[in-house]
């Protein structure tokens, strides 16, 4: 997010965000020889969402794709550097043409209590709204798309992207789902019984019965 004029509201300037981010990263690696790091760089967003979600109480939110870019480039740069496994959701995102509408929420109901998270400052604040003027002109506002955070849809991206960097990983052992053992995986006279009579079938291993067919 780039600055505000008056120097006033969230914003962490890039040099600072490298720093942080570095920190991070080497806290992480020193816990253990084990510890596997994958960073997700800054994605996209949706400028028109977020301008029509705006308050009109509050300042135009300075956050542009120029900037995103910035961040997300600096982020990648970093994971270079620190030989460290990077998610480039600037890129993924927008491999969709319709990427500015489909990857970010959209509101299906305004109800009269919206509850917001600022994760910058960690204040949560809670609206009860009770005027229709006021509703009309606040709360369609808040509880509107905000151009910021992803969809179901744009949350798939996220997951296979990660899916995609556990199964290329050239990690001992694989964190890739299907490297890992399954849970109760042992054969047991409780398991359900075979349509024999006789056999018992482990269900464990299924996954037919998934929305989605994770590779």
């Amino acid at each position: 997010m780039a600055p505000h004029p008056s120097g006033l509201g969230p914003h962490v300037p890039l040099p600072e965000y490298i720093e942080n981010m570095s920190r991070i990263a080497k806290h992480l690696k020193s816990l253990s020889e084990k510890t596997r790091i994958i960073f997700l760089s800054c994605p996209p967003i949706s400028e028109e969402m977020l301008q029509q979600s705006t308050s009109p109480i509050l300042r135009q939110v300075r956050r542009t794709n120029e900037t995103c870019q910035k961040y997300s480039e600096a982020c990648k740069q970093l994971c270079k550097d620190m030989d460290l496994k990077v998610v480039d959701l600037w890129t993924a995102i927008q491999k969709r043409d319709d990427w500015a509408t489909f990857c970010f929420t959209i509101a299906k109901s305004r109800k009269f209590c919206c509850f917001l998270s600022f994760l910058n400052s960690s204040i949560q604040l809670i609206l009860m709204i009770r005027d229709e003027l006021f509703q009309n002109l606040v709360l369609t506002k808040l509880c509107s798309s905000d151009g910021i955070h992803f969809s179901p849809e744009g949350s798939k991206i996220v997951v296979a992207e990660i899916l995609m960097v556990l199964k290329e990983a050239e990690w001992e052992p694989s964190l890739h789902w299907k490297s890992l053992p399954t849970e109760f995986g042992e054969e047991s006279p409780y398991n359900l019984v075979a349509a024999n009579g006789i056999s018992t079938i482990n269900p464990s291993e299924w996954t037919f019965y998934r929305e989605i067919q994770w590779d």
